[in-house]
């Protein structure tokens, strides 16, 4: 989807145009409520698992320098990837609109500008990339974490789990397509790299 955005820009007004919900929607306030309880589900998860790992190693379960290199990793994507690259770094220097403020797909008074151009009116905190769809997708990460049995079960839960945040982003006119697929494969990328080096160091 990144690829295809970035070839053809016009790509994300089109779909942002057919899956945004009027700024008058009824369904706003409901998906804004949802919208409130998926922004912080990721940390509350970050917090749980790592107070599992603890309680684990306590009753010696896991061993302590495997627990330790686990919180490591949750910790090290969290912060890397939703944190830094993302919300302190893209979001803040990116420049995009978001959709619902552009004239083409909002009727708002900001011109529409690809990803990859940095050159849009926004000033801070802007469309891309999509900071909660990083989060949402980084909770690949603790299912990884999971025993074997379930391990493929939490992890196709997570990724569904970071499509459906995603989609309610760009339903509310948040986000276009390719803020929330560079945010997909930007934190799995990390996520996979950062599970070869501190996991199987």
């Amino acid at each position: 989807m990144v690829v295809a955005t970035a070839a053809d820009p016009g790509l994300d007004l089109s779909i942002a145009r057919w899956i945004m919900l009027p700024a008058d929607s009824g369904l706003r306030p409901a998906i804004n409520v949802l919208r409130e309880v998926f922004r912080f589900a990721p940390y509350v998860l970050f917090v749980v698992v790592l107070g599992a790992l603890a309680r684990q190693s306590a009753a010696r379960r896991v061993p302590s320098a495997r627990a330790l290199r686990s919180a490591l990793f949750l910790a090290a994507t969290l912060a890397l990837g939703p944190g830094l690259a993302v919300n302190a770094g893209l979001k803040e220097y990116s420049h995009r609109p978001r959709p619902i403020h552009t004239i083409e797909a909002g009727g708002g008074d900001a011109r529409f500008r690809p990803f990859f151009r940095f050159d849009g009116a926004c000033v801070r905190n802007c469309s891309f990339s999509s900071g909660e769809a990083a989060s949402s997708f980084w909770t690949t990460a603790p299912a990884l974490l999971a025993p074997p049995p379930i391990r493929l079960i939490a992890t196709v839960a997570a990724l569904g789990y970071g499509v459906l945040v995603s989609t309610l982003r760009m339903v509310l006119g948040a986000h276009f397509l390719s803020d929330v697929a560079f945010s997909a494969v930007l934190v799995l990328s990390l996520t996979l790299l950062l599970k070869k080096l501190i996991l199987r160091a």
